[in-house]
């Protein structure tokens, strides 16, 4: 099934990304691991969503899907960034939920042993979620 993503455009994956209800960035690695993800859950028709009931953590990055460690046990790269996703409601975000989802999403990173680089925000809606992200320090996890 393989699409080439390498050899695509940053429009093109931008477009990719919309099609598919994805944020969209700035840089191509970010947008080409979030389609590889999106393609990998679709494929297996799991959803994230529907198996967690709540705030949906997502590892998105570049390197998202070699986190962990490998064959040789040697540490891998970071991601770049950290994902949580909350529950849109009627009325929209107050101030304090905002700031309250900024502070969570920071706070997830570090339970997982990430180190975070600046504050948590929100990068927008994607299917009835509201997305937060914190950038993450590179280097070996």
């Amino acid at each position: 099934m393989g699409v080439d993503y390498q050899s695509m455009s940053a429009r093109e994956l931008q477009q990719a990304c919309r099609d598919r209800g994805l944020p969209t960035a700035r840089d191509k690695d970010t947008m080409i691991a979030r389609l590889v993800e999106a393609d990998g859950t679709q494929e297996t028709g799991d959803t994230v969503e529907a198996a967690l009931g709540g705030p949906e953590s997502v590892l998105s990055a570049p390197l998202a899907r070699t986190a962990g460690f490998s064959v040789d046990d040697k540490p891998q790269p970071a991601p770049a960034v950290w994902q949580e996703r909350y529950p849109v409601h009627e009325g929209g975000l107050t101030d304090a939920e905002h700031t309250v989802n900024r502070a969570a999403v920071a706070a997830a990173a570090a339970a997982h042993g990430y180190q975070t680089l600046g504050d948590g925000h929100r990068t927008g809606t994607v299917d009835g979620w509201h997305v937060y992200e914190v950038h993450l320090r590179r280097g070996l996890a």
